[in-house]
């Protein structure tokens, strides 16, 4: 599949490719295009095979699009032969911006100072168009009469505090996370049309309003200098009833736990790959590797009679060649515990040692039975599989974890996150 069909699938409407770059094969095997439109920087991360064989066979083609209204710098990093340019992006935060970098490495010198130029003076054209500023009381009366909302642009949801400044009704205020805006859908974006944006200084409405003219041909009102003038000019809010806001916004505000759970995760995977490697040691002894079928059978015993031929093929299996199957799991438990205290392969780590954990919970543990009036819990073996299931949503949910080597390498080879990764 050539590029231009690649690109039909994320360009918008009237979009124009304007220059195309690429990765040298020095740097990556699978070089990415770097494609400059007058909209976006877009980076196409191509398979080895999309690449080489026109198919996407194992892993698809991805995408990384950066609207020039998100662009807020470049660095070139020149090495002996090729050069990286990092760009500095705006992500959109409660109070500024956070800023986020995005690297392009592997480019020839001077295919990397054509792109920072061009990029440089195409920004500058950007912030010369005008945007619609307005003061609070005009924005409350265009609010008030008409189907303009305030937009309030924010990564957290909307806070009784922010609510109050703005005076705003129920249904005309509404949260929208700018750096998510990919995300949302054309129908959902057009209709914040004429809205009044809002954050605490007036940056981000500033940026996020310049982005919608150029990308949508949206035209959007900005609050004059954000938040901060609303503050301390135009509200003066009780002192109790500040204190009550704040309360109701401590009370609904993610705690600690919440903000550091990618954190949290990861060393919860690297306690739970240290015991793995304990419980692998500890088999390492001749009683474990030779007797296998022995613990299989008095595993069996006082299980109910309709779990009997399930321990009998069980017995009869290791019995042709205990040492193959006890050094087997021995393995699979040591490569277990290298792959999470590494952060390798995540995603097979996980659903492998789910089923692992089901396999020795449900043959030589019994099923954690035998069960009767003395019986006070199922065994260890559906506590493990539970805990990589929670591993592996911890993962679903907030992507990457960090400090792995799966994140070391995604760095450098895109079509990692594909392998290793269940969010992607």
């Amino acid at each position: 599949m050539s590029l231009s069909e690649e690109l039909n699938s994320v360009l918008q409407p009237g979009e124009t490719v304007l220059m195309v770059l690429k990765q040298s094969l020095l740097s990556n095997i699978a070089p990415d295009n770097i494609v400059v439109t007058d909209k976006n920087i877009i980076i196409v991360h191509y398979s080895f095979w999309g690449r080489y064989t026109g198919y996407n066979l194992i892993s698809k083609t991805e995408f990384t699009i950066l609207p020039y209204s998100r662009v807020i710098g470049l660095l070139i990093d020149k090495g002996r032969m090729l050069t990286t340019v990092t760009i500095k992006i705006a992500g959109f935060g409660q109070s500024d911006y956070i800023k986020n970098t995005l690297g392009i490495d592997g480019l020839w010198h001077n295919d990397a100072n054509i792109l920072v130029s061009f990029v440089q003076e195409y920004k500058e054209d950007i912030k010369k168009e005008k945007i619609e500023e307005v003061t609070i009381d005009e924005a409350r009366e265009l609010v008030k009469t008409g189907t303009t909302k305030f937009v309030w642009l924010g990564r957290n949801r909307l806070s009784h505090h922010v609510t109050a400044l703005l005076g705003a009704e129920k249904g005309k205020l509404i949260h929208v996370n700018p750096g998510n805006v990919n995300a949302l859908g054309r129908t959902y974006i057009m209709a914040l049309k004429d809205c009044v944006l809002v954050d605490h200084y007036g940056t981000i409405s500033a940026t996020f309003a310049r982005f919608l003219k150029r990308t949508y041909g949206i035209n959007s009102f900005v609050l004059k200098n954000g938040l901060k003038d609303v503050d301390t000019h135009h509200e003066q809010l009780s002192a109790n009833a500040m204190l009550h806001y704040l309360e109701k916004d401590i009370d609904s505000a993610d705690n600690w736990f919440a903000a550091n759970a990618k954190s949290i995760g990861r060393f919860i995977e690297i306690l739970f790959g240290a015991v793995w490697g304990v419980d692998a040691l500890l088999k390492l002894n001749g009683y474990f590797i030779g007797s296998m079928p022995e613990l299989i059978a008095a595993s069996a015993a006082h299980q109910p009679l309709w779990m009997a031929p399930w321990f009998q093929f069980w017995a009869g299996i290791t019995a042709l060649n205990p040492p193959f199957f006890a050094i087997s799991i021995i393995t699979l438990e040591l490569l277990l515990s290298i792959a999470l205290m590494l952060g390798i392969l995540r995603k097979f780590a996980y659903g492998g040692g789910f089923i692992l954990s089901l396999v020795v919970w449900s043959i030589p543990a019994g099923l954690g039975g035998p069960y009767g009036p003395a019986s006070t819990d199922i065994g260890t073996g559906i506590a493990y599989a539970m805990v990589f299931l929670l591993l592996a949503v911890i993962d679903a949910m907030y992507g990457t974890a960090p400090k792995t080597l799966d994140s070391f390498i995604e760095k450098r080879f895109h079509w990692w996150k594909e392998i290793a990764e269940i969010k992607h």
